[in-house]
């Protein structure tokens, strides 16, 4: 078992670098005659002093994939690319890959198509009524930031919008799901108006609207 636990880690390890080790993999050179400015040689992870710091990590993914226990969380940060969601969206597909049936949740998503910036390709926002967005990257641009970096403000009470999966495979069952939004006076309290949610709490310290279903 202790073996097998070991070969579980390494692999757990290949797997949460896939894009390294595909480039690693078949088609090393392909990449090379068509991206020239490519260093394969420094595709790699450096461990400074000691890697057994990681040995709780590479444990928790161990209860997640032989056991089918516990759950572990990844934040990945970044900018733009980040905000086009391709490498966390390939990482996330092939972190569920691991066991039959694993299943992760989606993540933070921001509305972005609120504030006049691109969209993560697999879901979709639809926007009706007046939105002002803003984003932290512009010089120019002032707000009270939250957890994204971007802000989308409603001009109007009549403002909404709708979010949902491009396709099947990228849809994500929930029974809960947080809404986070500043809870100045001056601001809209949001509402989740297409379906009735079994419970709906306020969390006024973290910030947001949290809304919950008996079933996904």
């Amino acid at each position: 078992m202790k073996n097998m636990r070991l070969k579980s880690r390494r692999l757990s390890l290949m797997l949460v670098l896939g894009w390294a080790c595909m480039i690693h993999s078949t088609g090393a050179q392909d990449l090379v005659d068509q991206y020239p400015f490519l260093k394969l040689d420094q595709n790699q992870l450096d461990f400074y002093g000691d890697s057994t710091i990681f040995n709780r990590f590479f444990g928790r993914l161990d209860r997640v994939i032989l056991d089918g226990e516990g759950q572990v969380n990844i934040l990945h940060m970044g900018g733009s690319h980040v905000q086009g969601g391709s490498l966390s969206h390939t990482m996330r597909t092939h972190m569920q890959s691991f066991a039959p049936g694993l299943r992760g949740q989606r993540g933070l998503i921001f509305p972005f198509t609120l504030a006049g910036t691109n969209n993560p390709y697999n879901y979709v926002v639809k926007k009706y009524g007046a939105w002002e967005g803003a984003r932290v990257s512009v010089s120019h641009h002032h707000s009270e930031w939250g957890i994204s970096g971007i802000t989308a403000t409603a001009n109007s009470p009549s403002s909404s919008m709708s979010v949902y999966a491009r396709n099947a495979e990228d849809a994500f069952g929930f029974t809960k799901a947080r809404i986070f939004y500043n809870q100045c006076e001056c601001a809209f309290i949001p509402i989740v108006n297409n379906i009735h949610p079994d419970e709906v709490r306020i969390d006024s310290l973290a910030g947001f609207l949290e809304v919950s279903f008996l079933s996904p």
